[in-house]
This record gives C-alpha cells, structure tokens and sequence, in this order.
C-alpha cells in the first residue's frame, strides 16, 4: 500500500531530528496523554469533556457533574498509559498476556455492575471483574440489530495464546512493517474481546504499545470519527484487513507529522476543538439567562467567586509550577480599582462585604441596586518573577499582568491589557474549556517573554 511509502518517508524526517529536546519531548507527551485519554475514554461513552479532562489530568481536580467512575476512568487510563510508555522503553521487560490482564485492571480499577445483553438479546446486568479473562459470554448489538458475539470464554485462552504468538513472531523482525502489526494486533483483539469490559480501551493501548516499542508515535482515534473507525473495523471482520490498515496508517501520519512539528520547535496546540467549540455553544445558549444582568455588586460577587476566582488561581499555581524554578522570587500582588488589596482571599471578602452592605446578605433584591454603586470596576492581578537565576544570562525580573474589568453588562479578562481574551455576560460562567485555553495563552505569553529576556540579556 502507499500509505507505508509516506510513514516510511515521515518516519526517517521524524528520525533525522532526534533526540528531541527535552521541553519539545515533554510538551509533546503531554498533549498525546490528553487527547489519547480524551478520546479513548470518550469513544467509550465517557461523558467528560475535553477541557474538564485536561484540568482533571493536569490538575487533579474534577469538575462538572458526572458519576464518580467517569473520573476514575480519566485518572486510570493516565496510569495505564504511561505503563506502556516505560514498559515500551524497557527491552527487558516482555510484553505478555499478564501485561494485557495487568492493563485491564488498571483501567477499571474495581469490580463494578454494568448493564448487559443476554446472547438472545434481552436485557441484564453482569457483574464485571477486572484483570481476568470473561467467564460469560459477551456481544454486542450492531446498528442493524443483529447480535454479534465475540469468542466464547472457552475459546478465549486459546485464541489470547495464539494471538501472542503472531506478536512475538513479528515484533523484531521485518517482515511484517509496525503499522499492520498493530493494526492486526488490534483487530484481532477486539474479535476476541476477552475481557467482560475494557476491551476497546485495552486494543487502542496494545496497539500504541506496539508503535511506541518500533520507535513511532502513538495513533489517537478522534471520538468524533467513531463510525469510520468502526466501519474500518466492520470491513476487517468481513476480511479486508487492508482497510482497517490502511484506517490506522491515515491517523499515525498525523500522529507522525505532530511529532515532527515538536521536534522543530514548532507550535502543536491546536487552536481550535470542534467538540470544545461544540461545549461552549451549548453552555452559552443552553444555560443563557433571558434576563440581562447589569453590573451590581452582587454580580460582581458572584462572577468573581464562581468563575474568575478558579481561574486566576489556576494561572497562578500553573505559571508559578512552570517557570518558578528558573527564578529567585515569585510572587503576586492585586490591584482593585487601581488600590492594591494584600491577597485574593482578602479581595473576596472586601466584596461578600459591599454584597451584604447592599442587600442584607440576600441575593434576591441584587438587582435592584444601582450599577452606578456598583464597587469594584477593575481588578489587575500581577505575576512577578524576580531574579533569573541562570549563569548563562544576565539577572532580570520580568511578569505577566491579568487584568478584569466590570463593564454595565458583561465581565471580561485579558492578559497585558493588549486584548481581551474571555467576555461574559453576567450570570455566564466560565467553562473550564475556555479556563484551559487563557491558562494556554497566559503560559505560552510567560515563555515567549522569558525567552526573549534571556536572549537579549546574553
């Protein structure tokens, strides 16, 4: 197939450029982990977004309503894939069917209950075990109706030792290029569906184990491409392997050409998600107010403690996490209405204050206060770094300003007072989408300006 001659040619570019620098190698594994846990899990059904994902992976901190297991599922597919990356990168450590029931029992962590069908289709519940092989047999409903039913638990060892067999074969040697070996690897493994759940997740894993082992970047199936991924792999059920192949080759070309960008330094954020920009639409229009609010005190309050609070403490434990060791000193200072407060906890009181001032502790008549009285119009939050600490470059202190401002009828927040990056409406939160991509600005505006001191400081 062609497609081996254009990942054959991108693999020796990728090749030429390495070793990679450890902040471009870093960067970019932390962008494959997100979005490869993302769109696994989500391919799956599970229901966090990809900004709520990326703060849980990058945070540790869970936010949005889901069931307590969507989170777990986050947390233990980060686990399970940086197992195949150190286990990838150990040639004394072999990869066995003990690895794949291993794998299965991080990603699910425990027994739980799930919602089954019964062979002639009727519906029940089975209780799922974790890191062994099915003792029941599994199927699912095609989109015609139709039953299919994966290999019986009796089966199931036999075809797991066969299956092993066909990797040890081929994974040193070259007949098979690592592409179909993957490819088939994955397939094959979802035929068999050995596990009572787990399955898709765990073929997606192997299969990236077999890429990361022969030197290639992993492959990440966009969830919004779930139907032609399951179309590939309907035709390979049917015994055009060439199509599912050919389905994975397309994707580790783009997973190839983004490590390649990485390797030259280039950018690799994308700028734009369809299911990010999908996520805000809905929260602005679903959970819009018909009511225009204007700015009051309480609003303020409350635009301040639901939405700008989280923000500008992400910023300022991300950027101070990020670039504090490089420097002597950091530190932060607010300036409300141009008068400097000592802290954020501080400023949140001073405003609760002006709120219960004004309606005696109750919401309910904000409203009817008086714009014009309205407290608080500008907030500006300074992120100082004092001191770079390298001998290589001369001594200098540098910063990053985050600037709020309470318009009649939306709040806003920029970086540097050059532009506005986030506007809302008052009673609009920000979504933790739009937090990860001001937080992405804010850090990438901190590196550009460190950089650019050190170079002109030599």
């Amino acid at each position: 197939m062609k497609i081996y001659e254009t990942i054959n040619k991108l693999r020796a570019e990728l090749d030429s450029l390495l070793p990679m620098r450890e902040g471009d190698k870093e960067r970019l594994w932390k962008k494959i982990k997100l979005d490869l846990t993302f769109h696994s899990n989500h391919i799956e059904g599970n229901t966090l977004t990809y900004g709520e994902t990326s703060i849980l992976i990058t945070h540790g901190k869970a936010t949005g309503d889901h069931e307590m297991r969507d989170f777990e599922e986050v947390k233990a597919h980060v686990v399970a894939l940086n197992s195949i990356r150190e286990l990838a990168d150990n040639p004394e450590q072999p990869f066995t069917e003990s690895t794949i029931r291993e794998l299965n029992k991080i990603i699910l962590v425990e027994p739980f209950w799930k919602e089954a069908i019964t062979a002639d289709g009727q519906p029940t519940r089975k209780l799922i075990s974790v890191g062994k092989y099915k003792s029941s047999p599994n199927s699912v409903r095609l989109a015609n109706g139709e039953i299919f039913q994966y290999a019986s638990p009796e089966e199931t060892p036999a075809l797991m030792e066969e299956l092993m067999s066909f990797y040890k074969k081929h994974i040193d040697d070259n007949e098979v290029h690592p592409l179909q070996l993957a490819a088939l690897f994955h397939h094959r493994f979802v035929q068999i569906h050995p596990f009572d759940d787990g399955n898709g997740r765990i073929a997606r894993l192997a299969m990236n184990y077999i890429l990361l082992k022969k030197g290639y970047p992993v492959v990440i199936i966009p969830s919004p491409d779930k139907k032609n991924y399951l179309l590939a792999l309907s035709k390979a059920d049917a015994g055009d392997a060439d199509a599912f192949v050919e389905y994975i080759g397309k994707h580790l070309i783009r997973s190839l050409e983004l490590s390649i960008k990485a390797a030259k330094g280039e950018r690799i954020e994308e700028l734009s998600d369809l299911d990010k920009e999908i996520e805000i639409w809905k929260r602005e229009k679903v959970n819009a107010k018909d009511k225009l609010l204007t700015r009051t005190n309480v609003n303020i309050f409350n635009a301040y403690d639901n939405s700008l609070s989280p923000l500008i403490d992400l910023v300022i434990e991300e950027l101070k996490n990020r670039f504090g060791d490089l420097f002597l000193k950091f530190y932060t200072s607010f300036l409300v209405n141009g008068r400097q407060l000592p802290g954020s906890e501080n400023l949140r009181e001073t405003l609760l204050m002006k709120v219960q001032r004004d309606v005696g502790r109750s919401a309910a008549n904000a409203n009817n206060v008086n714009e014009e009285a309205a407290w608080c119009q500008t907030i500006d939050i300074s992120l100082r770094f004092d001191g770079y600490k390298s001998a290589k470059a001369n001594a200098f202190n540098m910063g990053i300003e985050l600037n709020v401002y309470f318009d009649q009828y939306k709040y806003s927040v920029g970086i540097n007072r050059k532009h506005i990056v986030i506007s809302k409406a008052y009673g609009e939160k920000i979504s933790p989408e739009e937090m990860h991509e001001f937080l992405n600005i804010a850090k990438r505006t901190t590196f550009e300006d460190i950089k650019s001191n050190v170079e002109s400081s030599n």
